[in-house]
């Protein structure tokens, strides 16, 4: 078993991103000074949410075969034959 789950990767980024996505239209807000309207923050918040739960669970993924962490440490990745 890998010490990366592919299943919870997606979960954290959703987590942080809706904390993250009303502070940044907060944000926005106070240098802009005017309102934004709620279809542009609920299409901002869902494409980025989709955007980042695929590439966190693309990365565990890739990370749980041996990716980076293989290349770190100096070992090949499951499966490749020695030189």
């Amino acid at each position: 078993m890998s010490r990366f789950d592919c299943s919870k990767a997606p979960l954290r980024a959703a987590l942080t991103w809706l904390a993250a996505c009303p502070v940044g239209f907060v944000l926005r807000h106070l240098y802009l000074q005017r309102g934004t309207h709620w279809s542009f923050i609920l299409m901002v918040f869902l494409m980025n949410l989709l955007l980042l739960g695929l590439w966190r669970a693309g990365y565990a993924w890739y990370a749980g075969r041996g990716g980076p962490v293989a290349a770190a440490k100096g070992s090949p990745p499951p499966g490749a034959k020695p030189l």
